[in-house]
């Protein structure tokens, strides 16, 4: 098994390869009065399953990052991590990463995910207020699989603030997340660029 990265890049790009130059970063608005969805399957309550992504990464809060279609078949066994770099107009956010198999239907099938709290980012032990408009580093654990994305089909990873089904929306604010009654709509900043090179990280089988 061999940890390896794949690369956000500009224009929506997954790749293999780090940004060899700054490239523009990537915005979107995060409103916790409208999150995107964390899909499950209602009949069972079950929240972990493959479910399709295919509509849900038509929001203007989700971006997408996809690779070019596979040359081979690529098998992923173990832990996935994400690593973002990014930066928030707000005082606490989340941050949402989700890997999904991309057929040649568009079919976006979810296989990863993970969320991370912005003010936990060192640790559930040392939380941090954000400061508005400062890059972060976020390092995200996402859940653990045995899968092979089929040669012909492309890797997609997504970025978004919400998961409205698993968990309650971050309200923006900073303040007691169990008291607020107030939010505030969060401008978020995705960046890939030689110093900010956000990816993912996944444990690839030879």
């Amino acid at each position: 098994m061999k940890l390896t990265k794949l690369y956000l890049r500009a224009g929506g790009k997954l790749s293999f390869t780090a940004p060899p130059t700054q490239e523009r970063p990537d915005t979107y608005t995060f409103d916790p009065s409208d999150p995107a969805p964390h899909l499950i399957d209602v009949s069972e309550n079950e929240l972990s399953v493959p479910e399709n992504y295919k509509e849900v990464e038509k929001r203007a809060d989700v971006l997408t990052y996809t690779t070019e279609p596979l040359a081979e078949d690529v098998t992923v066994a173990g832990d996935l991590f994400a690593c973002l770099y990014a930066a928030s107009s707000a005082r606490d956010t989340d941050w949402v990463i989700r890997v999904t198999d991309v057929d040649d239907q568009g079919n976006s099938i979810r296989v990863s995910d993970g969320i991370l709290r912005a003010r936990y980012r060192h640790g559930f032990d040392c939380p941090k207020l954000l400061t508005p408009g400062q890059v972060e580093e976020y390092r995200l654990r996402l859940t653990r699989v045995g899968y092979v994305f089929k040669e012909g089909h492309r890797i997609r990873v997504q970025v978004t603030s919400g998961a409205q089904n698993l968990a309650f929306p971050n309200t923006n604010t900073g303040d007691d997340p169990a008291a607020d009654t107030e939010s505030v709509v969060a401008n978020q900043t995705v960046l890939h660029e030689p110093d900010y090179p956000s990816h993912v990280e996944l444990p690839l089988l030879s």
